[in-house]
């Protein structure tokens, strides 16, 4: 079960880079066409043009700095975190009877080795439910109940 922790870990680290390049490709493509834009002299639509790409480089940038956010959270995590606890922490890989939940980032059910892992960030209302709790208490997160059965 421990090397599946390590798997996932290192399948959101990856999931989150893949990300991160493609946004920071998208940014760069921006700042390119802001740059021809700058060399055109139409008047207002020049105007209009610079302003919309302005406006999605504002928009990708804020996605930079959310992805580069996840990967700190995830190195945080990787140096303190990555051993068997006896309470759910970030950082834990939660085997409910219902499903596993790995407490990190949020990037939605992810398949590694077979299994689907609930990998949510501190802030859910999952991760809630189960910071704290230990083998064998019940939590209820919405209308489901789950028992924790094993923490990583």
């Amino acid at each position: 079960m421990t090397n599946l922790k390590s798997e996932v870990f290192t399948h959101c680290k990856a999931k989150i880079v893949q990300q991160l390049t493609g946004v920071e490709d998208t940014l760069a493509g921006l700042k390119e066409a802001l740059h021809s834009e700058s060399k055109s002299t139409a008047g207002d639509k020049h105007e209009t043009g610079r302003a919309m790409i302005q406006l999605q480089m504002e928009q990708t940038g804020t996605k930079v700095v959310a992805y580069r956010d996840q990967l700190l959270m995830l190195d945080r995590i990787e140096k303190s975190s990555l051993s068997t606890a006896d309470k759910v922490a970030v950082g834990s890989l939660v085997y409910t009877d219902k499903a596993i939940f790995f407490i990190a980032v949020s990037l939605g059910i992810l398949t590694v080795s077979s299994q689907k892992i609930a990998v949510v960030s501190a802030v859910t209302p999952a991760a809630q439910a189960l910071l704290g709790k230990s083998v064998g208490d019940v939590v209820q997160v919405n209308t489901t109940s789950y028992s924790i059965k094993a923490i990583l």
